[in-house]
């Protein structure tokens, strides 16, 4: 009867330890989850970024562009004085 006792209670520790290496690993796939979705966060980030940058890129183009016509009708311009 003894060693019944102790086998039961042997696997009531081993189903807990189970149960305990069960819930850790539900928690580490749930971080690995959370971690794949920061990294897609991440890299949509860093894409949106590199697509800001080109339309700064463009917009600093077309204000260049922009003040040399300004420039240019500028010069034109004077030349027309009463």
């Amino acid at each position: 009867e003894e060693q019944a006792a102790t086998t039961r209670e042997i696997a009531a520790n081993i189903a807990q330890a189970s149960s305990g290496i069960q819930d850790v690993h539900d928690i580490i796939t749930q971080s690995s989850a959370a971690a794949t979705d920061i990294f897609h966060d991440i890299n949509q980030v860093s894409s949106d970024a590199t697509q800001m940058l080109g339309s700064c890129v463009q917009a600093m183009d077309n204000s260049d562009t922009l003040n040399a016509l300004a420039k240019d009708l500028g010069r034109i311009v004077s030349r027309f004085k009463y």
